[in-house]
């Protein structure tokens, strides 16, 4: 989560095309925060992540209920915090009832050999979501995730203000991040209306369209007589004659029989169900 607002209203003289703040820090600290909701509306404690060594007491005060706090090189999620949040945050707060299905994003920091091994040993299925589809399949970023940053950056303005050129610390987040989590945002309306616009939760298949997340197609297409220019689903190797450093001008030279035949997908092809655990 960005520490500093990027749209902010000013009242200022006419034909100003430039306008400057004064900020403390850099602008460019983030600080992670993984969020987790179930398809009946509840939101799980977050999970915040700082960029340091060692996790400080005061970064932790005023802050939500049950949140959990932990450090990494970058501030970023990797394996072991994922798994440090399945283990001492995820499994502790969902019913008792199993199999559970968790739903996540494909990230590579997502997945390890222990967190698969966790989620065997507490009977939870894990779920990953194709690479680059959680605009259409994840239901917070569909449904929550919006009404979240809305509400982060008013309550980032409303502290830049009451704070001129002061620095939103890591002591400070915690409290900020408290109003965030009460504000409203992550209301049981949008959690559900995020559950149910990705088809999940009412189960409906035809609510994300299937052009969204279906493999792309390979076209046959004529070998091109610039062997700079090669075309996708057409390799090199089915090119002879000069390569395209050593050509000053077309290539005469003539394709190979090989190149005239249909170019169709390898059957190590990925699809859709290559990506679910």
């Amino acid at each position: 989560m960005p520490l500093d607002p990027k749209r902010i209203r000013v009242i200022c003289e006419k034909n100003i095309s430039h306008l400057f703040r004064v900020i403390g820090g850099s602008g460019r600290d983030s600080i992670t925060v993984n969020g987790c909701a179930s398809a009946d509306g509840k939101m799980l404690p977050p999970y915040v992540i700082y960029a340091a060594m060692n996790l400080r007491s005061s970064w932790m005060e005023n802050g939500q209920q049950e949140c959990r706090y932990t450090v990494s090189d970058k501030g970023w999620m990797d394996s072991t915090c994922f798994l440090d949040w399945f283990e001492k945050l995820f499994v502790p707060s969902i019913p008792k009832e199993r199999p559970v299905v968790l739903i996540f994003d494909g990230h590579k920091s997502h997945i390890s050999v222990p967190l698969i091994q966790s989620a065997v040993k507490n009977n939870i299925i894990l779920l990953k979501l194709p690479p680059n589809s959680t605009h259409s399949l994840q239901p917070l970023d569909v449904g929550v995730y919006g009404p979240l940053k809305t509400a982060w950056e008013k309550i980032l303005i409303s502290f830049a203000r009451q704070n001129l050129g002061a620095a939103l610390t890591k002591e400070l987040f915690p409290s900020l991040l408290n109003k965030l989590w009460t504000s409203g945002c992550l209301s049981e309306a949008n959690i559900k209306s995020g559950f149910a616009r990705c088809g999940i939760f009412p189960l409906n298949p035809n609510a994300v369209p299937r052009s969204l997340y279906e493999s792309s197609e390979i076209f046959d297409r004529p070998t091109p007589t610039d062997t700079s220019k090669v075309p996708v689903g057409v390799s090199q190797s089915n090119i002879t004659g000069p390569s395209s450093s050593e050509t000053t001008g077309p290539s005469s030279s003539a394709s190979t029989p090989e190149s005239s035949r249909p170019v169709t997908p390898s059957s190590s092809s990925s699809s859709i169900k290559d990506y679910f655990l």
